[in-house]
């Protein structure tokens, strides 16, 4: 069975923008963190020359972005393996392609739902990626003849 190319270029393009969101993401943790002064660390609160204040209540913009960062661990990683099944199987890229695209998106539109407080908007773009992942398992076993 043959593998298009040009999925390879949809799998590596996709793999470099879920990278970049997930950094931009750290981004505004660590703006949020010297914004309010809000290290997670002793060390930290020493070597940026702050007070620790562990009455203090986290920041609800920090709270919001480790939220949206351990959700992408938990849906990103199955992402990866689905589409690395579906480059391997031969998927066809008249599928691939938009899966791939569609799952960025929906990633995306996540996290910026969550670290702004929006639904249904937060909920849409966890669903889109969830139906992406399975929709590529699914293809991939298809093409097997499952």
């Amino acid at each position: 069975m043959e593998v298009p190319q040009q999925n390879l270029i949809y799998f590596v393009a996709g793999c470099a923008y879920l990278y970049l969101k997930m950094m931009a993401n750290t981004g505004v943790q660590g703006y949020a963190r010297f914004r309010y002064k809000s290290h997670k660390y002793n060390e930290d609160t020493k070597f940026f020359g702050t007070k620790p204040d562990r009455e203090a209540p986290q920041p609800e913009i920090l709270t919001r972005a480790d939220a949206a960062w351990r959700n992408d661990l938990e849906n990103i990683p199955l992402f990866i393996a689905a589409a690395l099944c579906g480059y391997l199987s031969g998927v066809s890229t008249a599928l691939y392609g938009p899966l791939v695209i569609a799952f960025c998106a929906a990633r995306s539109v996540h996290t910026l739902s969550l670290l702004v407080g929006l639904q249904p908007w937060r909920f849409l773009g966890y669903l889109v990626g969830v139906v992406s992942t399975g929709t590529m398992f699914v293809l991939s076993l298809r093409q097997f003849g499952w």
